[in-house]
């Protein structure tokens, strides 16, 4: 029996290749993808709905986004410093002007449509780390982030949605964290299981207009949430004020694990 990539055709294979390039390619004012990777949108509509704690909201197909919906590009872009943790106080609510995947991923949605096909960026009632793990990025970790090879646990994601064809990649299977627990301990509020997070206890958890009065002084941690013996003391430590009008968002669990360090530059 042929292969799924012998029955694609020469065109979809040139064009897979064609997008990645363009995806991963470098100009002076935007950034571009670390990692590309492709999947079927049938294959991510296969996982039953679930419920995003953080969000507060279940989980959606691909085709509630877009009716022809076939494929999803999955762009991963390496968090490679602090300045993409800050959070950064605008009026009533936050800004993240640090946020590597916004103009890249749009390069790469406008790229798409010039090329006729529809395209829209995923919703994020569409899960992320799923989509991930599928196009082969790397896997969930015990602090129920993504973790990669070769980047570990610092990387953001965007994606697309479109109604092209491509050559798909291969999901990522292998568990990265074995029996190391280094995030669990690291995590100075408790909240983390393996492979789960108590939001209610993250520091990471405001809301965009808790974050804005939490940043302004307006509002203490320990008024959000109480049950943390010196809660208030913790968040600054682990979020620590930026300038007068930014925090950095709390990354402990993450310069915990073991992947990724070097890139990251916290080693040699």
């Amino acid at each position: 029996m042929a292969s799924e990539k012998e029955k694609v055709s020469d065109e979809v294979i040139k064009f897979t290749k064609e997008l990645k390039e363009y995806a991963k390619s470098y100009s002076s004012w935007q950034t571009s993808a670390n990692i590309v990777g492709i999947i079927p949108a049938a294959k991510l509509d296969e996982i039953p709905s679930y419920q995003q704690d953080w969000m507060n909201t279940t989980t959606m197909k691909t085709t509630e986004q877009m009716e022809e919906a076939k494929s999803i590009i999955v762009l991963g872009y390496h968090a490679s410093d602090d300045i993409y943790e800050a959070l950064i106080r605008r009026g009533n609510g936050i800004e993240t002007v640090g946020y590597p995947p916004n103009k890249n991923t749009r390069k790469v949605l406008q790229f798409l449509q010039t090329k006729g096909y529809k395209a829209m960026l995923a919703s994020d009632r569409i899960p992320h780390k799923q989509m991930a793990r599928l196009a082969g990025f790397g896997n969930y970790g015990k602090n129920a982030l993504l973790i990669t090879p070769k980047y570990g646990p610092w990387v953001r994601l965007g994606s697309i949605i479109t109604d092209a064809e491509f050559v798909y990649d291969e999901p990522f299977e292998k568990d990265l964290c074995g029996e190391c627990e280094k995030c669990i301990k690291a995590c100075p509020t408790g909240a983390l299981t393996p492979y789960k997070i108590d939001y209610t206890r993250c520091l990471v958890n405001p809301t965009s207009d808790e974050w804005a009065k939490l940043i302004s002084g307006e509002l203490k941690y320990s008024d959000k949430v109480g049950a943390v013996k010196n809660i208030d003391r913790i968040f600054d430590l682990h979020s620590p004020r930026f300038t007068e009008n930014s925090r950095l968002m709390c990354t402990t669990c993450q310069r915990a694990c073991p992947y990724g360090r070097k890139e990251r530059g916290l080693e040699k």
